[in-house]
């Protein structure tokens, strides 16, 4: 099986509640992307106000919780009385360091409060920065890490990632659904005029999306891997477990390996774009054959174990899988092409008989759909030639 599908056809065949989940998650990750934003913002203005400030200690000298008055249903605030030495003079200061609830990301967190907290119990100094022009500026919580710099703003990208990743899908398959109703509409005993490129006869490779698909993948794992093995590993060599830091090798190794694979098809698809299948006639009818031109295009060098595979693809939902099972394959092997040089296209006519007895072409369900796909594979210098055409094949109806 050659493994490939539409994935724009896939991702258009998805049912509508679908599509509305894909669509609110993707919206729910943006808005973690907001928040993720404001918390880095606050980090980076944070480190930048106090980047020349000077280390120092305080004391805690009281905490206390305090009602609000304005926002009754906050509950409470987390106040801090502290002391500062430096140079010479003593500095008193409060600070609201956590409120519960959401207001909580303007000041702290409650994590932040149960530190101050124990250090008071402890009897402790606390690190603080100090603003030297001014010694009554305090920051309480010593200096701004790295991983509050860089934290939101790694995870905030890959949010980012995921839920535009996401909400584009699902926008893209209602309004390809729309089109396709549309054109269902306008011409409804003719399911080749379905799709713009069906009715021209000129097929453009449909692997292109799944590869855009796998960089968005890579992508989302890269950056978990980056997140895992810079903020997790060196906490783990110091505190372990040792196993915990093989699981992220691995988890950095497979992001790697999809990494290497997304490049590997992406520089497949850009050397050979502009490859497309010129049919004779539109549609295809089961009982006659698929006859056409295969238009190769790009940096063509020598074409060795050329060949070409059509499919009839039954795709079923077995449990809360969907599997495909192939009906019927036809293949044709090519002569060994051989382009001058500086060429940058090939035409090659293509020959297939379908036998009569096959199943057309069915998305009306999507659990329960038929595909027809061609897929062109050669051996070449550099990354191999791999083009896969969804091919509209129907029976003959009475009066074509």
């Amino acid at each position: 099986m050659t493994g490939h599908f539409s994935f724009s056809r896939s991702v258009q065949a998805w049912p509508t509640t679908t599509k509305i989940l894909c669509g609110l998650v993707g919206l729910m990750f943006l808005g973690f992307v907001c928040g993720m934003a404001v918390a880095g913002g606050r980090a980076w203005i944070l480190w930048w106000q106090t980047r020349d400030w000077v280390e120092t200690t305080a004391t805690i000298q009281a905490i206390e919780t305090e009602a609000f008055t304005d926002r009754p249903n906050n509950g409470a605030c987390v106040v801090v009385e502290f002391t500062c030495l430096w140079q010479g003079r003593e500095f008193t200061g409060r600070r609201l360091v956590a409120v519960p609830g959401f207001w909580g990301r303007q000041f702290g967190s409650m994590e932040s409060a149960q530190v101050l907290s124990n250090a008071q119990k402890e009897g402790r100094p606390v690190p603080c920065l100090v603003n030297s022009n001014s010694p009554e500026q305090v920051y309480l919580f010593g200096y701004v890490t790295t991983e509050q710099r860089f934290g939101p703003l790694v995870g905030g990208s890959l949010f980012l990632i995921l839920g535009g990743g996401l909400a584009g899908f699902s926008a893209y398959g209602f309004i390809s659904r729309l089109q396709w109703r549309r054109r269902r509409r306008a011409s409804p005993r003719e399911p080749w005029k379905w799709y713009s490129d069906w009715s021209e006869g000129r097929l453009k490779p449909c692997n292109l999306g799944k590869d855009v698909g796998l960089y968005w993948v890579a992508v989302f794992w890269g950056g978990l891997a980056f997140l895992f093995t810079v903020f997790g590993i060196p906490g783990l060599l110091k505190e372990g477990p040792l196993w915990g830091v093989v699981l992220i090798v691995g988890f950095d190794l497979l992001a790697v390996t999809t990494l290497v694979t997304a490049i590997t098809r992406s520089l497949r698809a850009r050397r050979f774009a502009g490859s497309r299948l010129v049919l004779d006639q539109t549609p295809v009818w089961l009982g006659g054959g698929l006859n056409g031109v295969l238009v190769i295009s790009g940096f063509l060098g020598r074409l060795t174990d050329l060949r070409a595979t059509l499919e009839c693809i039954s795709w079923q939902l077995h449990g809360n899988s969907l599997m495909p099972s192939i009906l019927w394959a036809g293949r044709h092997r090519l002569p060994t092409q051989d382009p001058d040089f500086g060429q940058t296209e090939l035409r090659l006519p293509l020959h297939l008989a379908i036998p009569e007895e096959c199943p057309e072409r069915s998305d009306i369900r999507p659990y329960d759909r038929v595909e027809w796909m061609l897929t062109v594979r050669a051996s070449t210098p550099g990354p191999d030639l791999e083009l896969c055409f969804e091919i509209p094949v129907f029976r003959r109806r009475k009066g074509a």
